[in-house]
């Protein structure tokens, strides 16, 4: 996602349609992603749906991406530099999170509190937030808005 979005700017498309295929490329929903491809495909519409399209969904989106998260290996020297960086920070920590992960937390459980759980079965449940909800079942860790699953 971060090296396309970086070769749309080198290939000179659009700088609006850079905004948009981000939101497309966090999408955890198909059918989101789908709505949020067609706002791409109206800029100047083919040329960038179609270097989106040949680079595989699967390599840059959440809603197609097949595996974990966070079982990531990497060969690219710049990324390997990057994780090695990120390594020595977390070794000088004192606590569990960092101070972003742990104000993002903070903010989740805040979210969290508004939230209504229905159980369905002994591990699946109901989660609505307003209008909005999702069914979460715990023995298979997933999630029918696809976030549980992915992250």
């Amino acid at each position: 996602m971060y090296h396309l979005g970086h070769n749309l700017k080198s290939k000179k498309f659009s700088d609006s349609v850079i905004p948009v295929f981000y939101e497309a490329a966090k999408a955890y929903d198909k059918v989101e992603f789908h709505h949020i491809m067609n706002q791409i495909r109206r800029f100047n519409a083919s040329n960038v749906f179609k270097y989106l399209s040949e680079a595989g969904f699967e390599k840059w989106s959440r809603a197609y991406f097949l595996g974990h998260r966070y079982n990531i290996m990497t060969t690219n020297i710049a990324e390997c530099r990057w994780f090695h960086e990120r390594r020595s920070i977390a070794l000088e920590m004192k606590g569990k999170l960092t101070d972003y992960y742990d104000k993002v937390s903070e903010e989740r459980r805040n979210g969290a509190r508004v939230m209504t759980v229905e159980p369905i079965s002994i591990n699946t449940f109901l989660v609505k937030d307003g209008d909005v909800g999702g069914q979460v079942d715990l023995a298979s860790k997933t999630c029918s808005c696809r976030v549980f699953d992915i992250d």
